[in-house]
């Protein structure tokens, strides 16, 4: 599937110990959706050892119905 137009936003970025956060929004000109998601990876000898990824729908653009 392609996303053409697609602009991701980072929200927040943070990083304390092994774990960095980031928090950000992804918006497709054509799919008429935002999505905000939430990564979260864990760092172990200056890589990443782990990642976990947690993506919702936000809003949906109305449709007009006729």
């Amino acid at each position: 599937m392609a996303f053409p137009e697609l602009l991701i936003t980072i929200n927040a970025l943070t990083a304390k110990r092994d774990a960095v956060l980031l928090r950000q929004t992804a918006r497709s000109g054509t799919q008429q959706n935002k999505l905000s998601g939430l990564i979260v990876s864990r760092i172990a000898g200056g890589q990443i050892a782990e990642n976990w990824t947690h993506w919702k729908e936000a809003e949906r653009a109305a449709v007009a119905q006729h």
